[in-house]
């Protein structure tokens, strides 16, 4: 996000951005994959907090996208819409999983929930609740390795682009840094917390097609 909002003029004096998490690639540029965010306390029911920090991870979630198209940009669009990014979010009694990818079919971002999990902390519910938490960390592991398998394609297609043209001078007008260029906002809660609620997020059925 930092990297990100150096590039617009309306930031111009704080450029950070304050995750509760994050997950990194050290093998790949340091490109960062998954953002972690929780919304207060366990069991909080503060909506426009929830809402907030799902629109600021959202965002967050853009700006890694944008900054690892600009890392390998002479890569494909094939390769990049085969990657992902995740957002993991902890809100009132559920931890919520959602991945976002490039569609470059309308040029669109598609933000999907993977997965929910809800916490039932108390000690006589463990062997209902263990099953759910053990689906879950499956499921972002599953989906982690697949991503990252796409983040090293992408940085072959990259690589090899580079060096089948490294003497030829010719910089194509199009790359995968200016194809993929998504609109980046950093929130402050104390300006746009309010009402932020009424934006959603909005919930679905994750297994549905």
């Amino acid at each position: 996000m930092g990297k990100q909002l150096k590039n617009i003029p309306l930031y111009k004096d704080n450029h950070s951005y304050l995750a509760d998490g994050i997950i990194k690639l050290h093998g790949l540029k340091n490109i960062e994959i998954v953002l972690l965010e929780t919304s207060g306390c366990f069991g909080s029911i503060d909506k426009s907090k929830i809402a907030f920090d799902h629109h600021k991870g959202l965002f967050g979630d853009l700006a890694m996208l944008k900054s690892i198209a600009d890392e390998f940009p002479m890569a494909t669009v094939e390769a990049f819409q085969k990657c992902k990014v995740f957002f993991v979010h902890g809100a009132g009694k559920n931890i919520y999983f959602w991945s976002l990818r490039f569609e470059p079919k309308g040029l669109i971002f598609e933000l999907r929930l993977k997965d929910t999990l809800y916490i039932k902390p108390d000690i006589d519910d463990k062997l209902d609740a263990l099953p759910h938490f053990l689906k879950l960390f499956w499921d972002m592991k599953c989906l982690l390795t697949e991503s990252i398998l796409g983040f090293a394609q992408l940085k072959k297609v990259h690589t090899e682009y580079l060096v089948n043209n490294r003497f030829n001078g010719v910089t194509p007008s199009h790359t995968l840094s200016t194809i993929v260029n998504p609109s980046i906002l950093k929130f402050l809660e104390e300006d746009d917390k309010a009402g932020m609620h009424l934006l959603g997020p909005f919930y679905c059925d994750p297994s549905s097609p």
